[in-house]
């Protein structure tokens, strides 16, 4: 079967409705403007959040009325613009590997200068020999899943650097003990808040169960800290009040919205305010600007595997404190079977444990607590989303796995396997709704789309490829042209009286692209303005679902 695009050209007629107005699209959305003085810390504390998200948020929301709205960071080509929270990145698969790293990496030995606070995950916060502060994080070496938690940190947060998102520098090291240096000035942080001198003794019974090479190496992950004044982190919901910046409610970006998809991809089940950061970084003496950022990816993959005694086989499919399922299953004594029932581990794969491709369902992962920024995507944000991951290729994926550093060489094939499956799944489920074609742009007398699709990639059915053009009530056949993995529409003669000036509504045309594969049909909108000798202006995208 031929690739398949159907393409429907409709001219406006004159004096029409016009949706998008002669200007350039916004690419920044400039909220990186100086000012001062720096916004107060303020960091939402673990049990906070999840009273919050279980108790606090359900009650009051369930009070008033909210209509759903759509995103607000989006332009004019149904795209997100740079700003402090999101930037769009194409990375080759060496960028990608390289990610939000800047540098070659630690230099050793690390002096320790406390331990870690909060969490679940035992670690040390350290500096290397030039200053640079990083906070260490080990694996659990007594579970299967003895590698899960630190190559997940250095995956995931590639994973979203690639897609967009501020996320710090991960590494997986391998450090001898004596790499790690106590001095009378190293601490202890306790859960009560007090701190006392960290011992020899306390260092050897937090590292006993880390996990270690057969030559006494300590594998650990190294994330090394942000550039910036630490103003703790940032809220779902809402805007933070003494940030000039911030006007667009953190619950309507669609950047945040969409993220939804990413953690789904990757599993990372506790992608919420405490795992967020926010940093105030100087561009003057007394000047700068907040950049907001995404933390701590150790969960993800199959790393929240490891934090307990029994299965987590629920994980990614309920949140905590779902009361309709505990209920249910409490009245029918567990009789009814749940999709989590079915998940198994490969023995061949410890540390992927549950992470598969079979038990998969995008629109089904849930989040450790409710989220309300994932509560309101839309189908456009989640779309979004699944045509920033189809540009991860296999080629990426494979050189970002590779920084996970597994012990074991199938492993690391498998774990690009699963996410290849995984993404694919997220594909199939938007593109069915929301039209794959992106990149659209003017080519001379042609719009040109990527379609990001790319059955010639996944294998997948092609779809059929028609074109019209319908024009002052005539309907014409247009050529269609297209690659292994892109379109073109020629846009047919140029209709605009010379004499109208070059926004007028006489100018002004809608092209329709269907694109149709497996009986499901998905449509791109393109607002163009006939400019005559100065050929054709796109002003505007649209995806209806």
């Amino acid at each position: 079967m031929r690739p398949a695009l159907a393409a429907l050209i409709a001219v406006a007629a004159c004096g029409g409705p016009i949706r998008f107005a002669l200007r350039a699209p916004v690419w920044d959305e400039e909220d990186d403007r100086p000012f001062w003085p720096a916004p107060a810390y303020d960091e939402e504390m673990d049990v906070a959040n999840t009273v919050d998200a279980l108790l606090l948020h359900p009650i009051s929301h369930g009070l008033r009325f909210e209509p759903r709205t759509e995103a607000l960071d989006v332009n004019s080509l149904d795209e997100v613009p740079n700003s402090t929270w999101f930037t769009n990145r194409s990375p080759s698969p060496e960028e990608a590997a390289r990610g939000p790293c800047v540098d070659e990496g630690p230099q050793l030995p690390f002096t320790i200068v406390s331990s870690k606070e909060g969490g679940t995950t035992p670690g040390l916060v350290v500096q290397d020999e030039s200053g640079q502060r990083y906070l260490l994080k080990f694996d659990d070496g007594t579970v299967p899943e003895n590698e899960a938690g630190t190559a997940a940190d250095a995956i995931v947060s590639r994973l979203y650097w690639a897609v967009g998102f501020h996320v710090p520098c991960n590494r997986v090291l391998y450090v001898a003990r004596s790499d790690l240096v106590l001095t009378e000035r190293s601490v202890e942080r306790r859960p009560s808040g007090s701190r006392r001198p960290l011992t020899t003794a306390r260092l050897e019974r937090m590292l006993r169960r880390a996990t270690r090479t057969e030559s006494g190496l300590i594998r650990l992950s190294a994330s090394r800290y942000l550039d910036g004044t630490p103003i703790g982190t940032w809220r779902g919901e809402g805007t933070r009040q003494d940030d000039p910046n911030d006007l667009v409610p953190h619950q309507d970006r669609r950047s945040l919205r969409g993220e939804r998809f990413l953690a789904a991809w990757v599993a990372h089940w506790d992608s919420r305010g405490p795992n967020t950061f926010d940093a105030f970084v100087p561009t003057g003496p007394e000047a700068g600007h907040v950049v907001h950022h995404f933390l701590d990816f150790s969960d993800a993959l199959a790393g929240i595997s490891r934090r307990t005694r029994w299965p987590e086989t629920r994980v990614g499919h309920e949140t905590v404190g779902d009361l309709g399922t505990t209920l249910a299953d409490a009245v029918t004594f567990g009789v009814v079977r749940r999709p989590w029932d079915a998940v198994t581990r490969d023995p061949r794969y410890p540390n992927l444990a549950y992470f598969d491709v079979e038990h998969f369902s995008p629109m089904g992962f849930a989040p450790q607590t409710p989220l309300e920024r994932w509560a309101r995507a839309e189908w456009a944000d989640l779309a979004w989303m699944a045509r920033r991951i189809a540009r991860l290729s296999r080629a990426h994926l494979e050189a970002i796995v590779e920084t996970g550093r597994y012990g074991d060489p199938a492993e690391e094939a498998r774990m690009v396997e699963v996410l290849l499956g995984r993404r694919d799944r997220i594909l199939e489920t938007c593109f069915e709704v929301s039209s794959p074609l992106s990149d659209v742009h003017v080519d001379g007398e042609r719009l040109c789309a990527t379609d990001l699709a790319r059955p010639s990639e996944r294998g997948w059915e092609p779809a059929l490829v028609e074109a019209w053009r319908d024009a002052a009530g005539t309907r014409t056949a247009l050529a269609v042209t297209h690659g292994r993995d892109s379109v073109c529409v020629a846009l047919g003669a140029h209709f605009a009286p010379r004499a109208c000036a070059p926004g007028d509504a006489d100018r002004y045309a809608v092209v329709e692209v269907a694109r149709i594969r497996g009986g499901h049909r998905t449509v791109l909108r393109a607002h163009l303005y006939d400019l005559g000798p100065a050929g054709w202006f796109l002003a505007g995208l649209e995806r209806p679902s």
